[in-house]
């Protein structure tokens, strides 16, 4: 009954979810193939930083993370992730489906930075892919129910359920914070398959949280005339 409870309370208060919701919170082979269905949408990504001349670059490591594929109203396909370590990068390799993994050549800025978009990936890339569509019902807020993939690109990647901690007023509306603790591109999706959010930056004071832009946001940047490309030459392997 202990349980049942949580979850009676999460379909109550988010009926848009709530016919999907239940099986993903209790059932795993429901988990399994939210996970499996998500594998040519949620991608790894490998981020090379900038050094200086006097450093080793191989003793620099790789930053590791997360993008997804997104569909917004009509416009071509866009791989979204954390806009500050994709602008701070030398170069960004992300991993296809197929395990191959390609070279992005320009990031597109969004809002100040916070999201960015991969771009000069290859038609071979894309045809692998399978965008996911911006949530468009659902209003972030506390307590709503998100989901992202452990391990994305691994041989056991897994779901993790999270949720929506801290919302902002006004200058910051449209920012919140997730107890899912990966602040490098991960996406928070609803169980419906929609992108909910987006994780960009570790939370300042706990590490167990990360702060993400909402959908909705989102949205409005990429409608926007405000967003910046930044070219980058792609470095050898």
């Amino acid at each position: 009954m202990r349980f049942l409870l949580p979850i009676f309370i999460l379909t109550a208060a988010f009926p848009a979810q709530a016919d999907r919701l239940v099986p993903l919170l209790i059932s795993v082979e429901e988990s399994q193939k939210y996970v499996d269905d998500l594998k040519v949408s949620v991608l790894p990504v490998e981020l090379r930083p900038r050094v200086e001349p006097f450093m080793d670059a191989s003793m620099v490591p790789a930053v590791l993370a997360l993008a997804i594929a997104v569909e917004v109203n009509g416009r071509p396909p866009m791989l979204l992730t954390s806009g500050p370590i994709a602008a701070a990068a030398a170069s960004i390799r992300v991993r296809a489906p197929s395990g191959e993994w390609t070279l992005a050549t320009g990031v597109r800025l969004y809002g100040e930075g916070e999201v960015a978009a991969l771009e000069g990936l290859n038609a071979a890339f894309w045809q692998q892919v399978t965008p996911v569509p911006m949530e468009g019902e659902i209003k972030v807020q506390r307590t709503t129910p998100v989901f992202t993939i452990h391990g994305a690109g691994t041989p056991f990647p897994v779901l993790v359920h999270g949720v929506v901690v801290e919302t902002f007023p006004e200058l910051l509306e449209g920012v919140f914070v997730t107890d899912v603790a990966f602040p490098h591109g991960a996406p928070l999706l609803t169980a419906n398959r929609t992108l909910l959010g987006l994780t960009f930056r570790p939370h300042p004071s706990d590490e167990e949280r990360s702060v993400a832009v909402s959908a909705e946001k989102l949205r409005a940047w990429v409608h926007s005339e405000g967003a910046e490309t930044t070219a980058r030459a792609p470095t050898p392997e």
